[in-house]
Formats: structure tokens, C-alpha cells, sequence
């Protein structure tokens, strides 16, 4: 009976090991101080990344504001050019439309309307003193572009 209990119950090897306990040594100070060192490089990194994201993102932002705003206003004046043009077929003799529209092609860089109004406008009245001045104005930019 003796024989059958003792292979019944478990036998535990009777090896002697010890734990080593955790070293308190100049090397595990280093340890550390490195680690922190490295989270704190890292987190340098990453507050210095979002600043910079940031920096880029409102550099982006105004850069698309004033763009917008450009072609906001360029709408504008494709719209007054437009109205003054019309004006202009409806009521062929009258001079301001031919001004006000070749000023508009000017600011906009329309160089074929911009001509346009000014032979309208010469035709219509070549002694008037503003013909002569978009004349020359025109004649510079004709100049300098070439």
C-alpha cells in the first residue's frame, strides 16, 4: 500500500535555487537616467512637431484666405467688366461704358477686351483726354511686355 500511495502523489525535485535579488548598482542608475533621457528627447520631439504643424497650418490657412480673396475680388470685376460691356451694346454712343470697361480689362489683364473698348473708344471720341491717357498707357504696357 505504501508503494501505491508514494506513486500517487507528486514528487517535487529537490533542487536548491536561490533568486537573485534586483542590483541596486551604478549600472541600473545609468539605466534609468538613459530611458528618461530618451522620453524626454522623444517628447521634445513630438511638442516640437506639433509646433510645427501648427506653424505650417496657419501659414496654409492665410495662404488660402488671400488667395481666396483674390479670386473673390477677380469674380468682381469679370462681373462689373461684364455689366459694362452690356451697357456698352445696349447704348453704343455712350463713352463712359467704353472707359469704365477698358479700366477693368486693364486690372484684369484682358488684353483683347482691353483693346476692344479702346477702339470703341477712339472711334467714339478720340480728343477726349482719357482716350489719350489709356493710349499711352497701353502703348507702355505694350513695351514693357515685349
Amino acid at each position: 500500500k505504501k508503494k501505491e500511495e508514494t506513486k500517487k502523489r507528486p514528487h517535487f525535485p529537490s533542487i536548491s535555487r536561490s533568486i537573485p535579488e534586483v542590483s541596486t548598482s551604478h549600472s541600473a542608475s545609468l539605466s534609468k537616467k538613459y530611458t528618461s533621457g530618451v522620453y524626454l528627447g522623444i517628447g521634445i520631439l513630438i511638442v516640437l512637431g506639433v509646433i510645427w504643424n501648427i506653424w505650417v497650418g496657419v501659414g496654409l490657412y492665410k495662404s488660402f484666405t488671400s488667395w481666396w480673396q483674390v479670386a473673390v475680388v477677380r469674380e468682381q470685376l469679370y462681373a462689373q467688366m461684364t455689366t459694362w460691356e452690356n451697357i456698352a451694346q445696349k447704348y453704343p454712343n455712350y463713352r463712359d461704358a467704353y472707359v469704365e470697361g477698358e479700366i477693368l480689362a486693364y486690372r484684369l489683364g484682358d488684353r483683347q477686351k482691353e483693346q476692344y473698348f479702346l477702339n470703341n473708344l477712339e472711334l467714339l471720341d478720340p480728343n477726349f483726354p482719357i482716350t489719350k491717357s489709356l493710349e499711352q498707357l497701353v502703348s507702355l504696357q505694350n513695351q514693357l511686355g515685349n
